[in-house]
């Protein structure tokens, strides 16, 4: 083979790999259910020993508490990367739900907002997403689905993150 072609086939193969790099993020804008990490195989599990992420004072009847925690998840083998996770709980009726603050439109950040309509109280002020605070479920705008729900349980007065995903509900 001449070099020439040995230039084409690696310039061929390069051009391959970047065709894919860029294309996965746009084809996850058409399948909005796609897992992370999808396009690649690659997917992991969150497991960790549950973390108080707040107290039930922080969360009264009928309002909305943010929080984040940083998380060790597994990244490649032994190794470990640092995660910041953000989340919202919810407390309606005295049932408290937690669900990922990350809006899943743009990314941007969800927050309780008491100026909104009782099933928009979650709200993304990047477009104007709401979503439900009893279920997570979008109410309002364009995001695509819910927000990914966390799995929490009270002990005492402390809320504890148990699970990052959703558990039973």
């Amino acid at each position: 083979m001449t070099k020439s072609g040995k230039v084409f086939i690696a310039f061929f193969i390069c051009l391959l790999i970047a065709g894919y790099v860029m294309a996965s993020p746009i084809l996850q804008l058409f399948y909005q259910d796609a897992e992370p990490y999808r396009f690649t195989g690659y997917a992991f599990t969150a497991e960790f020993d549950p973390i108080k992420i707040a107290e039930t004072s922080d969360v009264p009847d009928g309002s909305g508490y943010s929080f984040s925690v940083k998380l060790n998840l597994p990244f490649a083998g032994p190794q470990k990367v640092r995660q910041d996770i953000y989340g919202i709980i919810t407390n309606v009726d005295g049932e408290y739900h937690a669900y990922s603050a990350v809006c899943p439109h743009l990314g941007c950040i969800v927050r309780w907002d008491d100026d909104q309509a009782p099933e928009e109280k979650i709200f993304c002020n990047c477009h104007n997403g709401a979503f439900n605070p009893v279920n997570g479920d979008v109410t309002a705008g364009p995001p695509p689905r819910g927000l990914d729900i966390y799995e929490i349980f009270i002990e005492g007065d402390d809320i504890l993150l148990k699970s990052l995903t959703g558990g039973e509900e």
